[in-house]
């Protein structure tokens, strides 16, 4: 995996070196896409608190649309730190990790997210 080291400090990863999986099971529209990309433009350290994963080939398994979205901002670098690594997986797992990284389980309780982080 390509690296670029910054400052003495930071490791960064080549977006080109990452792969979109084409067997993707979920897409962002147009309004929720802008809305992901709000929230990175916003609160980047967001993606090292829950970053893309990728296997041993660079493919993603877990932030396709993420990693649209960096690209569509103009990104080329990313932190090392939001993407993390997963070679361990047989590809039963991969797949499995694919599908459950994608599924949205629950619903938004919109009062508590009121009273508790837009106050």
């Amino acid at each position: 995996m390509p690296f670029v080291l910054l400052n003495q400090q930071k490791i960064l990863m080549k977006l080109k070196d990452i792969k979109a999986n084409p067997k993707n099971p979920r897409v962002l529209r147009d309004d929720k896409f802008a809305k992901l990309k709000q929230s990175i433009s916003e609160f980047p350290k967001m993606l090292s608190l829950r970053p893309m994963v990728i296997d041993e080939n660079n493919m993603i398994l877990g932030g396709n649309m993420r990693l649209r979205a960096l690209k569509d901002l103009g990104y080329t670098e990313i932190e090392d730190a939001w993407v993390k690594r997963s070679s361990d997986l047989t590809e039963e797992e991969k797949q499995r990790f694919i599908i459950a990284d994608n599924v949205a389980f629950g619903e938004w309780d919109w009062d508590t997210i009121m009273k508790k982080h837009l106050h």
